[in-house]
């Protein structure tokens, strides 16, 4: 038997798929930033939809066709979906705050109003994927106002179970990771379980037919 040159082992597209993934680990970072500038640009309640929209489709399209140019897509989405995304991501966020300031209180409450932690907890977990769900129909359904923006959101997310479940599971997993090893929070605490989440929710509309029109 012929010894094996390591020189003749040819491994075919494994190098392009680790430079893709290193692409697209790179572009999550990247993302990550944007993310907390889109916030202070929108003064937190008003940016954080906006700039979850720009998150989700440079995401989206980062296997298949990255940008070249972040921080400027970042910033047009942002724009192109500043005023309907504020109007939807106004109150949920408004909410999320009010029930993060509820549960640093609640945390060292003692008696009968230990219990309430556990619907707190709930409204605030349902408000972040009531956001997920609507961040896909932001980009897609032109012209919703964001009352119907928050219905139809709010309904598949009750009506799907599952996919909600898989969604605070990923919620969750985030803030464990966060909390263990806080540089992967730096990194991509948010612009990570953000692109899982709202990918999610965008396949689930897709396959339930509230989502017709993708984005190309």
């Amino acid at each position: 038997m012929q010894p094996v040159d390591d020189a003749d082992i040819d491994l075919p597209g494994w190098g392009g798929t680790v430079m893709g993934w290193l692409r697209v680990a790179t572009q999550l970072v990247t993302l990550n930033i944007l993310w907390w500038l889109g916030l202070l640009a929108g003064l937190v309640v008003c940016g954080a939809l906006p700039a979850g929209c720009a998150v989700h489709e440079l995401s989206r399209r980062s296997r298949r066709d990255p940008s070249m140019h972040l921080w400027r897509d970042f910033w047009r989405i942002y724009r192109g979906t500043f005023r309907p995304a504020a109007g939807v991501g106004a109150p949920l966020v408004a909410a999320i705050l009010l029930g993060a300031a509820d549960l640093v209180i609640l945390w060292y409450a003692r008696g009968a109003l230990v219990a309430l932690l556990v619907p707190v907890i709930v409204i605030c977990g349902m408000c972040v994927v009531v956001a997920c769900y609507t961040i896909p129909l932001l980009g897609a359904a032109r012209g919703l106002r964001p009352r119907e923006t928050l219905r139809r959101a709010a309904g598949v997310a009750v009506a799907s179970p599952l996919t909600t479940t898989a969604m605070v599971v990923t919620a969750t997993a985030a803030g464990a990771v966060a909390w263990c090893w806080p540089l992967l929070a730096v990194l991509v605490g948010v612009s990570l379980p953000l692109a899982a989440m709202t990918l999610l929710a965008r396949e689930r509309l897709l396959r339930t037919g509230v989502l017709a029109d993708p984005p190309a």
